[in-house]
């Protein structure tokens, strides 16, 4: 697990689940992340069960051991390729193996996922992975042209051969099954949707908020966006279709609010497309770790804005219609899978500025539209897309694959 985001928020939402339905449940966590680590103690529940890991090769053999005592092992997203490899390895034949994936590893992928090539950003990424497994010295040499390449094209091939030995592979949407089947030639890949815990969204109140800028926010109008601060989630497209809405409808009260974990070169990226940009819409960004406080700024919010140019599929729309908002969704990935348009939300083409300012002056202009989108947003929510009934889905294929 890395960064404390949506991905490791669901897994341990997902323990939390299975212990609740009676289940034995042991959590395998990479003690290489300290963070996210103290992250869990927002889980009691799940604490007595989770075993910190190392990402060092010598200790694959005790925590093989430890697995093959299980009845399955559960691979929730992705782990590194070259680890990975190894475990399912070993473990082939002496314990069901399921992956239930959120994407292909995407520092590998990238170029068959989008189409586009972040080779630039990717190898910072690589290289802090492979610092952390063999040194800091064998991490600048990995990300260094032509090593890069020779190594990513290696790790592509290690990435492939593991996905291949799982007995199941599960997607997360309809959108990332596609991909899987694409990149790994897996004929067969069933979907399961993931869910929301309304008990991590309702733990916060606009009291617990100490923030006197997030403060000064709830007393006003906003437009929320919720996400780690980076190229592919469009912000800057966002930005520029807001705008463009305030400066059609004259609309000078509404703000625009960002909020994700990304400090560095993004942030500023984006604090000074915000500034710079003619017009006086007022945008702010806040780089905070979306934790359970995010629940109030979901309150307080008039829609959700989720404008990404591929996201496999996003809690952020979801957890906005918990409370009752409709979203502005991007029509391409999973988002627009659990977005109905013109009934729970308003679909847009991410790569269109005017197509993003309609949708904004949309819900700018009909408040009575807004609302009952809102309401048909938390009814679609509540019925397809909660933790238990992924839970529920989740177990039903366990079993069956730990019989066979």
């Amino acid at each position: 697990m890395g960064r404390h985001g949506g991905a490791e928020r669901l897994c341990l939402d997902v323990a939390r689940h299975f212990l609740q339905r009676g289940h034995e449940v042991t959590v395998f966590w990479h003690e290489w992340f300290p963070r996210v680590q103290s992250a869990v103690s927002g889980y009691p529940e799940v604490l007595p069960y989770l075993h910190s890991v190392p990402w060092r090769l010598y200790s694959l053999g005790e925590l093989g051991g430890r697995i093959r005592a299980c009845d399955v092992l559960l691979v929730m997203y992705h782990v590194n390729p070259r680890i990975g490899w190894l475990l399912t390895r070993a473990l082939k034949g002496k314990v069901p193996l399921v992956w239930y994936a959120g994407e292909p590893n995407r520092g590998l992928w990238e170029r068959w996922i989008t189409g586009e090539e972040r080779a630039r950003g990717m190898k910072g990424l690589f290289r802090r992975t492979v610092a952390a497994i063999y040194g800091s010295f064998a991490g600048a040499l990995a990300s260094s042209i032509p090593f890069y390449w020779l190594a990513t094209g290696f790790l592509r091939l290690v990435d492939y051969t593991y996905a291949r030995r799982f007995d199941l592979v599960i997607a997360q949407s309809s959108s990332v099954a596609k991909v899987l089947q694409k990149i790994y030639r897996i004929a067969n890949v069933p979907v399961i949707y993931p869910g929301i815990d309304p008990k991590r969204l309702m733990k916060a109140s606009n009291g617990d908020i100490k923030d006197k800028r997030i403060k000064d926010l709830l007393k006003s109008q906003y437009f929320l966006g919720v996400g780690a601060l980076e190229k592919h989630k469009n912000y800057e497209a966002m930005i520029q279709g807001f705008k463009l809405a305030v400066s059609q409808t004259g609309r000078q009260d509404v703000k625009l609010v960002i909020v994700g974990t990304g400090k560095g070169s993004q942030y500023r990226s984006l604090s000074n497309t915000a500034s710079s940009m003619e017009g006086s819409a007022d945008v702010k960004i806040f780089d905070w770790s979306p934790t359970e406080l995010v629940g109030v700024l979901y309150r307080n919010c008039k829609a959700v804005v989720h404008t990404a140019l591929w996201e496999p599929f996003g809690l952020t729309p979801l957890e906005g219609a918990f409370f009752g908002k409709p979203s502005i969704v991007s029509k391409i990935g999973g988002t627009a899978e659990t977005v109905i348009d013109q009934h729970t939300g308003i679909l847009v083409n991410p790569y269109d500025i005017r197509s993003i300012s309609d949708a904004f002056q949309t819900f700018m202009n009909d408040e009575f539209l807004r609302q009952t989108m809102g309401e048909n947003a938390r009814k679609h929510m509540t019925s397809n897309f909660t933790i238990s009934k992924m839970v529920e889905r989740l177990e039903e294929s366990l079993n069956r694959v730990s019989r066979n």
